[in-house]
């Protein structure tokens, strides 16, 4: 074989196993109070996915997360979808085939992966959303400062 040939080849291949697998990072930025972000990576059938995503929050935050399969089989669907993170603990839903989150974060960055196969005749998609609303005061500590300003008047 000569090496014009094998670098034919080489090229093919890589090209070839190149598109089977897929690894986008997808950065949200930074998210403050009351703001909904979010983004939808689709594939072809037969890509593998494994992706990740990270955000960040200038404050602590109420955070919801939610990662959706738009799964229309037999057109666009994920097996195997996985969500997994170091910083905060995902829940699953069996009925919708969604993982989410929600919870107080204090201000940091957060990184989560997500993993699956498109095995849908036209690939797979998914989408993720992340909002963050400020901490609303509790009644507790409304009552007290009530109280404290009274004791001062």
């Amino acid at each position: 074989m000569t090496k014009w040939m094998t670098t034919v080849l080489a090229v093919s291949l890589s090209t070839f196993f190149g598109a089977l697998a897929h690894a986008a990072t997808v950065d949200l930025g930074e998210i403050g109070a009351d703001e909904l972000v979010g983004d939808s990576l689709i594939y072809f059938s037969g890509d593998t996915i494994d992706d990740t995503w990270t955000f960040t929050l200038a404050e602590s935050l109420s955070t919801a997360i939610s990662v959706v399969p738009n799964d229309f089989a037999p057109f666009f669907e994920i097996s195997d979808l996985t969500v997994t993170s170091s910083d905060v603990a995902f829940s699953f839903d069996v009925l919708t085939g969604a993982f989410s989150f929600a919870g107080l974060l204090p201000s940091g960055t957060y990184t989560f992966m997500v993993s699956g196969l498109a095995t849908g005749d036209s690939g797979g998609q998914y989408q993720v959303l992340v909002g963050a609303t400020s901490i609303p005061l509790p009644v507790s500590g409304f009552l007290l400062g009530c109280a404290l300003l009274g004791l001062i008047v």
